[in-house]
């Protein structure tokens, strides 16, 4: 789903700059959100999370930006309440680790102020090609937000030490309805075409997994879910197979 919104050949190759001249320049102050997304803020991220992980003096910049900031109550949340930064560093994402495009983009969220504090002075404007305009962030947060509930199912699923066959289609059918609904928010219009991607990808597997005997048996056998989730949740049809 991610190949709908940012570059196939920057997913596939995190390590490489991704070379976004085709979009620039661009005015901040009048950049509409399908401009945004054509200017890949993911595969921008990536870059940030490069270069600074790149060499030793760049890590050790990037800590005394956060320890500096701390110290002076510098970062302030949307209260302008000031708080304290962890020091971490920023993730890049890996074509061969399921979920490392999300926690890249989370933590770059997390660590925002410390980024553009970090990327401010002219001496790294030659370092930093790209900069993250605010309409970008906000598609940051908005991809962050469609990738979340994934996820967290995943890590749900990876983590549990009981048998979870029983919650694989609940899941599911809780992970499609959030998505169709985020689909229908004026926000998230330029994003709708990698939610149709998701949703079309997640009902293929859904649809697949319902005409499943051992994940009906184990629904049926689950005390909190029993026959009667499958009666709320499914279509006539399917309610008469499964019995």
């Amino acid at each position: 789903m991610l190949r709908e919104c940012t570059s196939t050949e920057a997913l596939e190759n995190p390590t490489g700059e991704f070379d976004l001249t085709e979009h620039d320049p661009v005015n901040p102050s009048s950049q509409t959100p399908t401009q945004a997304l054509q200017r890949d803020p993911v595969a921008i991220t990536r870059n940030i999370a490069n270069m600074i992980r790149s060499s030793q003096l760049h890590h050790e910049e990037f800590k005394e930006i956060v320890t500096t900031g701390n110290r002076r109550e510098h970062w302030l949340d949307a209260q302008q309440v000031s708080y304290q930064l962890a020091h971490l560093t920023l993730i890049p994402d890996s074509p061969t680790r399921w979920g490392s495009s999300y926690l890249m983009i989370e933590r770059a969220l997390y660590l925002r102020q410390a980024i553009e504090v970090y990327i401010l002075p002219p001496v790294m404007s030659t370092i930093f090609k790209q900069r993250l305009t605010n309409n970008e962030w906000a598609i940051l947060k908005d991809i962050k937000n469609i990738l979340e509930l994934a996820h967290a199912l995943q890590a749900v699923m990876c983590t549990e030490h009981t048998p979870v066959i029983a919650c694989v289609l609940p899941a599911f059918d809780s992970l499609l309805s959030t998505w169709t609904r985020m689909r229908k928010e004026p926000s998230n219009v330029h994003l709708r075409r990698m939610i149709d991607v998701a949703v079309e990808k997640m009902t293929s597997q859904y649809n697949e997994c319902r005409f499943s005997k051992p994940h009906i048996i184990s629904i049926v056998l689950h005390p909190s879910l029993r026959f009667r989730w499958i009666k709320r949740n499914w279509p006539a049809n399917q309610v008469s197979y499964s019995k």
